[in-house]
């Protein structure tokens, strides 16, 4: 299992994401712990990350745990696309 901290630049409120990903039955969500498993497709090898925020909306910043250490570079790009639209 690997862990991964990631910061962006607010401001940027995780808890509205959560709010609104907890509409759709199939996600993960747990307010208490600010949490969402987000499951991806990485090179066809099916992956679940789990995000965490840590941060407030002026200085967003979460905790990133997948299971997998192969795919773990692909799976972060991914995220950020997915959750905040960059990419680098």
């Amino acid at each position: 299992m690997w862990t991964e901290k990631l910061q962006v630049q607010g401001p940027y409120n995780f808890d509205l994401v959560l709010e609104r990903l907890s509409l759709d039955p199939l996600q993960v969500v747990d307010f208490t712990n600010r949490t969402v498993k987000v499951p991806l497709y990485i090179e066809k090898e099916p992956i679940v990350l789990q995000v965490q925020a840590i941060g407030n909306i002026d200085e967003p910043s979460f905790i990133i745990k997948g299971q997998s250490e192969v795919y773990k570079s692909k799976a972060i790009e991914r995220l950020k696309r997915f959750f905040i639209g960059i990419s680098h």
